[in-house]
């Protein structure tokens, strides 16, 4: 019998001791914030390079000339700007896979610095992971919408396989996350569902703030959703063996 998305649920607000102004709670809230301020940082070099250096250079010197050099210049100085930031999200998934993992696992608290586990010796393996799960999303939608949302679901664990095996190359990471969300999707496309009231509720709590404090609690259940269907999968395994 399958745990239910409700204990997977009640099991993480368990882990985050039922508090969403508790210390482990509130740790991972703050540790959302400073990512995404740290990713606003670096976009934010990027544009002021950009826009007090790089662009007055192009219009003084280049757009006079070519104005289609102007444009493919000012295309791929964008470009630069988004691959610098994509090339982050491996390391920073798995970083946040091992801070929920632990958690999950019996750490008895959050601890920040298994964050940097994401860029530890695999990181340049991680940074790949997190280019091909995007290209493969990326290509996937091309083909429509709902061909999409399948290959998304289907690696939605490839980061907390990573940090598990971290001998794993990205393609065997891909191959056991689908072998794990096989007649799984479905119920983790409910999971994730059941959170939409508080994120209307945390986009409405504090200026949108409160969104930070709902990352929390997906984040564990999804570290939970992990451990469960890993310890189904071994258990089909046994019994048919």
């Amino acid at each position: 019998m399958h745990t239910s998305n409700s204990d997977i649920r009640a099991r993480a607000r368990y882990l985050l001791d039922e508090n969403i102004f508790g210390k482990d709670w509130l740790k991972s809230a703050i540790f959302s914030m400073a990512l995404i301020l740290f990713t606003s940082l670096v976009g934010g070099v990027f544009y002021l390079l950009s826009e007090w250096l790089l662009l007055p250079i192009l219009v003084e010197y280049v757009l006079p000339y070519s104005f289609l050099l102007y444009v493919v210049l000012i295309v791929l100085i964008s470009l630069v700007e988004a691959i610098v930031l994509n090339l982050l999200i491996g390391p920073i998934a798995i970083g946040f896979s091992a801070v929920h993992l632990e958690l999950e696992r019996g750490s008895g608290s959050i601890r920040i610095r298994r964050f940097f586990d994401g860029f530890s010796d695999t990181f340049l393996e991680n940074v790949q992971l997190g280019v091909m799960y995007l290209l493969h999303s990326f290509l996937w939608t091309l083909l429509f919408f709902v061909p999409g949302v399948y290959v998304s679901y289907s690696y939605a664990m490839i980061y907390h396989v990573k940090y598990d095996n971290p001998e794993f190359t990205w393609q065997q990471c891909f191959d056991e996350s689908e072998r794990l969300m096989e007649g799984n999707r479905w119920r983790y496309f409910k999971l994730q569902c059941s959170f939409i009231g508080w994120y209307i509720l945390g986009f409405f709590a504090g200026f949108g703030f409160g969104l930070f404090w709902v990352n929390p609690y997906n984040q564990v259940s999804t570290a939970v959703f992990y451990d469960t269907i890993k310890e189904e999968k071994e258990l089909e395994t046994d019994l048919l063996d």
